[in-house]
């Protein structure tokens, strides 16, 4: 599993590479990514298909949108005598070293899940606001006034993949949501839905001594099938 510099559904399972005179040739098939346990890095759909589905019948045709995502990337060398540097490179501008932080890669909501995984330090967030927590009598929460339901990805329903995504956010002292962040993912899209859809929603604003005020709480996105 091979993370190709892009968005983080970017993963490439590489079946081969070839070098036809000046052109570097890499296929593999593109990955569909599930976060199904908290504490265990992300896997491909097929594996979860492989566990869940029993009926070797079910099984083949949920997997079969995933196995045929076929990706083949054409890479054209320069003329250069050194033909093994060339190639080197060419792979580096494509595929994540691996020492490389894929929280540099990532869009800012996912930064913070992986400077978490990868033990960094967290950077400072998309904010200059210094929000309260919730705290019963000192600071109420902040009331909901629309909550745009998110929708389902496509990947998701072709293999019947469900589950909560937890993020944690900002609402600001007008009740709009700022910051949000992928604690606890899912994958297969549903993640970016979420976020998606909680950027959307609107609060009445925590209040301290009667005052509308900043505060950082969190939210479970339910994504069920039935």
């Amino acid at each position: 599993m091979t993370p190709v510099r892009g968005p983080l559904d970017s993963q490439l399972l590489v079946q081969a590479i070839e070098l036809h005179g000046q052109s570097l040739e890499i296929r593999g098939r593109r990955l569909s990514l599930v976060f199904d346990k908290k504490d265990k890095p992300a896997r491909d759909v097929i594996e979860l298909i492989d566990e869940s589905e029993s009926n070797v019948d079910d099984r083949k045709k949920r997997e079969e949108p995933f196995l045929n995502r076929t990706v083949e990337i054409e890479i054209a060398l320069g003329l250069g005598v050194t033909q093994d540097a060339e190639v080197k490179s060419a792979m580096e501008a494509v595929f994540v070293k691996p020492d490389e932080s894929m929280a540099e890669l990532v869009p800012d909501c996912w930064r913070e899940y992986f400077e978490k995984s990868e033990g960094r330090a967290i950077t400072v967030r998309n904010t200059t606001l210094t929000p309260f927590r919730v705290s019963p009598g000192i600071v109420s929460p902040p009331r909901p006034v629309s909550m745009p339901e998110p929708e389902f990805s496509e990947d998701a329903r072709r293999a019947k993949y469900q589950g909560t995504v937890l993020l944690w956010l900002i609402v600001d002292t007008s009740g709009q949501v700022l910051d949000v962040r992928i604690t606890t993912p899912l994958g297969m899209g549903l993640d970016e839905k979420a976020v998606e859809a909680v950027r959307k929603w609107q609060f009445e604003p925590a209040k301290k001594n009667g005052e509308p005020v900043p505060v950082q709480i969190a939210i479970e996105t339910d994504f069920h099938l039935y």
